[in-house]
């Protein structure tokens, strides 16, 4: 395999990453015009085992990178978030929105018409789980029973319950990440 050296870490790549797995930095420079695979989606037969999907642009990349070749996002964080729901549980990306045209658990939301359509929003940053009010929301939001004011970031930590409205409430779920 080919690869290039990062100009900033000094960290072997292969040719075709947008970002270097380790330090993120812009390889583009470096970037051949063709890509080595026709799409992200593609991965190299035999190799599929030894890939890692990006939780923030679906792109497979390769075990052991810290960050996604394709976005830069973290591969591999400390910690996952889960949606509870009525005993099914939702797996949650930086990112995602909860409420009647969120990203998640969008089948149960929708039917709850005192939830918002885009009603809270979660976020990996700096190593931890956070929950936002989304703008424009009214409705009654707590978190352990805790008003969730707008503008501010809500830490999450292991479990808490999540009430979005007087008609619905749910459970989220910090799980840490197993050291290896």
């Amino acid at each position: 395999m080919t690869t290039s050296t990062c100009p900033i870490c000094q960290a072997s790549n292969p040719i075709g990453l947008f970002f270097c797995g380790q330090c993120g930095a812009d390889l583009s420079i470096d970037r051949p015009s063709a890509p080595l695979r026709k799409s992200a989606a593609e991965p190299v037969a035999s190799a599929k085992e030894q890939l890692v999907k990006c939780r923030k642009c679906a792109s497979e990349n390769d075990r052991g990178l810290f960050l996604c070749s394709n976005c830069g996002h973290e591969l591999n964080p400390m910690s996952t978030l889960t949606l509870l729901v009525n005993e099914q549980c939702y797996p949650c990306a930086d990112g995602d929105v909860l409420g009647r045209n969120g990203t998640v658990a969008k089948d149960y939301f929708s039917s709850v018409l005192t939830v918002s359509r885009q009603h809270v929003s979660v976020h990996y940053c700096d190593g931890r789980w956070v929950l936002r009010l989304c703008p424009g929301v009214a409705n009654l939001t707590e978190v352990d029973g805790n008003a969730v004011q707008a503008g501010a970031d809500h830490i999450l930590t292991a479990d808490h319950r999540l009430r979005l409205s007087k008609k619905c409430e749910v459970h989220l779920r910090v799980t840490e990440a197993k050291s290896v």
